[in-house]
C-alpha cells in the first residue's frame, strides 16, 4: 500500500485509468497480490493521494500508518454462515452484527487491524426517501412583545402582557 501511495504522486497520476496502467502489473507480479486485492489497493492509494493533494498544508508525502484494507463485496469479501471470507485466504468469525441493516445492499468494506483485533466495517447503500412536503402546519413565533402565528395563508399577531404593561 505504501508503495502505491508513494508512486502515485511521484508519477503525478490523477485518474484511475492511468494508475491501473502503471501499478496493476507491478502489484500483481512483484507483491504477488490477487487481482482484486491489487485493484482495491491502488484505488485506496489513489484516494489517499487525492486527499493529500487537496490539503493546503501538505509537507510530507502520504503514507499508510495503520493496517487497513478496502475491499468490494463479492470480489473482495463474502459473508457466509456467520463468517467473513476475505479473498486471499483470510476467514474471520463474526462476533457482532447489526441485523436491522441486512435488507440493504452491501457496498465496499474496510478491514481494519486495531488493538490486536480485525474489524470489518461494511458500508450499506440506503435509498434516499422522497422529499417530504408538509401540509396543515402552523408556525408560532413567541417574543417579549408579540406572539405571531399562522401558515402560508393567514398571519395573526397578539400582544403579550409585557407589551401591554410597557405601554
Amino acid at each position: 500500500m505504501n508503495y502505491a501511495t508513494n508512486k502515485i504522486p511521484s508519477l503525478d497520476l490523477r485518474i484511475i485509468k492511468d494508475v491501473h496502467q502503471e501499478l496493476y502489473g507491478e502489484l500483481k507480479e512483484w507483491f504477488g497480490q490477487p487481482s482484486r486485492i491489487a485493484l482495491d489497493c491502488y484505488r485506496d492509494a489513489l484516494a489517499n493521494a487525492k486527499a493529500w493533494r487537496r490539503n493546503p498544508y501538505r509537507v510530507k508525502r502520504p503514507r499508510v500508518t495503520r493496517l487497513a484494507m478496502l475491499s468490494h463485496h463479492g470480489s473482495g469479501y463474502r459473508v457466509k454462515d456467520e463468517c467473513v471470507e476475505i479473498i486471499g485466504g483470510i476467514k474471520l468469525k463474526i462476533i457482532g452484527w447489526v441485523r436491522r441493516y441486512d435488507h440493504y445492499e452491501d457496498r465496499e468494506a474496510r478491514l481494519v487491524y486495531r488493538g490486536g483485533r480485525m474489524v470489518l466495517w461494511i458500508f450499506k447503500r440506503m435509498l434516499r426517501l422522497k422529499q417530504y412536503q408538509p401540509s396543515g402546519v402552523i408556525a408560532i413565533d413567541i417574543n417579549e412583545r408579540k406572539i405571531v402565528y399562522g401558515d402560508d395563508k393567514i398571519n395573526n399577531d397578539r400582544d403579550t402582557a409585557i407589551d401591554r404593561a410597557h405601554r
